[in-house]
């Protein structure tokens, strides 16, 4: 089973999926929402947290992103996350920068929070930061979001991903301080985007 690129220079690129159910790949729908509402990401530094196969930070790639950060906990995920950059690199030369890096959330976070207070304004506020772990894991949503609110260093947007099925409600993630400043929802999944 694979994954397909919706737009941009890579548009129709296939990213393979590991087997088992340690990733859940964005529903189609509301991957084709979000991206119809964002087609351009020229100069955007994103960060594809919990990445999986890493199909959402290509598309922003292939859509003339400026720097992706991958980031992965799972090692036996890492492996296909890996493989799908390398073929997606050797394939299109001319698009951004691409690190990645195997390790939880929360522990990138701290080290980024060093590099990014050293950031120009408009680096910081073109920084998107996407999360969307397993919707079960409610206690990452948790331990991550309020390490983005807890003190005014970010500048950027944040993307979080969830469904009120499955993963914390949107009320849920309010209270620990995502705003709704654009709510993009494709029946119970949702992604909750708030600019700093």
């Amino acid at each position: 089973m694979a994954i397909q690129l919706l737009g941009g220079k890579a548009r129709g690129f296939s990213c393979e999926i590991p087997k088992g159910d340690e990733v859940r790949p964005l529903q189609v729908l509301l991957k084709r929402r979000v991206f119809d509402s964002y087609q351009n990401f020229e100069g955007v530094h994103f960060v594809d947290l919990c990445a999986g196969t890493g199909a959402v930070g290509l598309e922003v790639l292939s859509r003339g992103g400026d720097k992706i950060n991958f980031v992965e906990k799972s090692h036996k995920v890492f492996t296909v996350l890996n493989k799908n950059i390398e073929r997606f690199c050797s394939s299109y030369q001319d698009l951004g920068i691409v690190e990645l890096s195997n390790q939880s959330c929360t522990t990138w976070i701290k080290k980024f929070k060093d590099q990014y207070e050293k950031s120009t304004k408009e680096q910081k506020e073109n920084t998107v930061l996407f999360f969307a772990p397993p919707y079960p894991m409610h206690e990452l949503y948790q331990k991550f979001i309020p390490m983005i609110f807890c003190s005014d260093w970010f500048k950027g947007v944040l993307w979080v991903e969830s469904d009120d099925h499955k993963g914390p409600t949107q009320s849920e993630l309010e209270k620990l301080g995502v705003r709704e400043d654009k709510l993009i929802r494709q029946g119970s999944s949702f992604i909750m985007m708030t600019s700093f």
